[in-house]
């Protein structure tokens, strides 16, 4: 005996407790308070929602009648009205909500508690996935039962054109039973790379590799593109860019490739990275191709040395511009494209004024010239080792004293130094805001000076005239100003002079007679003292006297 009337609190009692006598067809058999019924004396206890539930609610509806006997009854003798029965229902959740549920017969047997509860059926909290076939782990905890379990329309049975969520049944061997494969297969003909999702890829993320990868996991070589040099410690992600849905892709400077691998669009450089030079090495000998200067290593320093710089560029180091800085040359200057500065490596003007026009110490001297400056200067110094024909370039022979004199001795600005020092110096010259500052024996009170070189007079007077001891005597004499009337460049004292070239020859006692004692000292007019050589007297008594 089931239910209420099997239970032991009341087997005891007599019927009439609840019942009473016929009184017509449609008298009510039961007289009990529902109000007040404790129905945990009928071993199913009202909880949770239950617990608010009307009586009707469940024995209201005689199709959910489970026991045989109490349908017999029911058929046999029609329990209409009063002779409504509160018998025959299972104390199981299908026996009422058989048509709400989800799950179709996939659960048959199994008791709805294992997973719900009475207060909220939608409550799964107390379901451990991890006693299922397939564990959670990562984020499959965080979804939602709906992302794995969809609903499908039941073909047959009694729940025949109903929708149901299945549980059973679902295939979760590989990771493509729910996912789809973004790579497409093109993985999976490259030798050595693992052919499992999870051999790079795990539940915590899909972007979220193995620790070891791609390392250890994912011989990256075989792709065609070996990753060295700082390429090896990039993430996935730095070229792989991931869009919204999910989709790995290759992230071009022109826009977006999808589904690039395993062979990407083009392994250039540019290809990932801004062409930070902007283009100025697209139209050279190498194109773009970065690898000319730099390696995967480090963008900086550049491998760009000298042997490139001899074979690749218009200009060839020597001498001095071997040592040099590169950034002397290559200076910083805003980018034409995005004004940030950077340094500049097309030159229109490779000739030596292109860099050193601002310390070019020679002005326009040389505007005119055809020749450039390695006609005197060389790339190892540009003071010493100078070869330079003085003669064949400007017709005016270095001979005598005048062979040795350093340049500075003659080619200076009388404006911007003194030139105290005359022929004697012989120092070394060195830049001075293109001026040179000259030192050396008798130069040493010489000041910084600009050089002029061009148009310089070649008479002796344009360099000697400060320091000539003639105090501007011969300048209206019969020989005339020219120094080498009488001088030679060899040096400036005479052994010897032919007096018969004067309007005064030498005869008799006279040829015996020493310069001295006919030209004598004077004192000038600023108190120098000079010798007395015109005008001078020809007659005797401005000699002799009266003798």
């Amino acid at each position: 005996m089931r239910g209420v009337h099997g239970q032991p609190d009341v087997l005891d009692q007599n019927c009439s407790n609840c019942h009473q006598e016929h009184f017509g067809e449609e008298f009510d058999v039961l007289r009990f308070d529902s109000a007040g019924f404790d129905h945990s004396i009928t071993g199913f206890e009202l909880i949770g929602a239950h617990a608010s539930a009307e009586c009707q609610d469940c024995h209201g509806n005689s199709d959910w009648i489970r026991d045989q006997t109490v349908l017999n009854y029911q058929e046999k003798f029609g329990l209409i009205g009063s002779h409504s029965t509160f018998l025959g229902l299972e104390p199981t959740c299908e026996s009422c909500h058989l048509e709400e549920s989800v799950h179709g017969d996939q659960f048959a047997g199994e008791s709805c508690a294992n997973c719900h509860n009475t207060v909220e059926w939608e409550d799964i909290s107390q379901f451990d996935h991890n006693e299922a076939r397939f564990a959670l782990t990562g984020l499959h905890v965080e979804q939602t039962c709906e992302s794995c379990h969809t609903p499908e329309r039941v073909l047959e049975g009694a729940l025949a054109g109903t929708e149901v969520i299945r549980f059973r049944g679902l295939e979760f061997e590989t990771c493509e039973s729910c996912h789809e494969d973004v790579h497409e297969g093109r993985l999976d003909e490259l030798a050595g790379v693992p052919q499992t999702c999870e051999s790079c890829h795990g539940t915590e993320g899909w972007h979220q590799f193995d620790e070891r990868f791609p390392e250890d996991l994912f011989p990256h070589e075989e792709t065609g593109y070996a990753l060295i040099g700082a390429h090896e410690s990039l993430d996935c992600e730095s070229c792989h860019a991931v869009r919204e849905d999910l989709v790995i892709a290759n992230q071009w400077v022109d826009g977006t490739a999808d589904y690039t691998y395993p062979e990407p669009v083009s392994d250039t450089c540019m290809d990932c990275h801004v062409d930070y030079h902007e283009g100025v090495f697209v139209h050279t000998g190498d194109g773009a191709e970065c690898s000319t200067c730099h390696t995967e290593t480090a963008w900086i320093p550049s491998n760009f040395g000298l042997a490139q710089h001899e074979q690749r560029s218009r200009f060839q180091l020597t001498g001095a511009h071997v040592v040099t800085p590169c950034s002397s040359c290559h200076i910083m200057e805003p980018s034409t494209v995005t004004g940030e500065e950077k340094p500049q490596f097309r030159f229109d003007d490779l000739s030596c004024e292109g860099c050193h026009e601002e310390d070019n110490p020679h002005g326009d001297s040389f505007a005119s010239a055809e020749d450039g400056c390695d006609t005197c200067h060389a790339t190892t110094s540009w003071n010493r080792d100078i070869t330079y024909d003085h003669e064949a370039e400007t017709g005016y022979a270095l001979t005598g004293a005048h062979a040795s004199l350093s340049c500075q001795s003659c080619h200076f600005d009388s404006g911007v130094g003194s030139g105290a020092g005359g022929l004697n110096g012989a120092g070394d010259m060195g830049h001075a805001d293109n001026t040179y500052a000259a030192g050396g024996a008798g130069a040493s009170n010489r000041q910084a000076f600009s050089l002029l070189f061009a148009a310089l007079p070649d008479d002796c007077m344009s360099c000697h005239e400060t320091d000539s001891p003639h105090q501007g005597q011969f300048a209206e004499s019969v020989l005339g100003p020219a120094c080498e009337e009488c001088h030679t460049t060899e040096r400036f004292t005479l052994d010897e002079f032919d007096h018969s070239r004067t309007s005064f020859p030498l005869d008799g006692a006279h040829i015996e007679v020493a310069c001295a004692d006919c030209h004598v000292q004077e004192t000038a007019a600023d108190g120098s003292l000079f010798t007395r050589f015109f005008p001078l007297s020809t007659e005797c008594s401005a000699c002799h006297g009266d003798q």
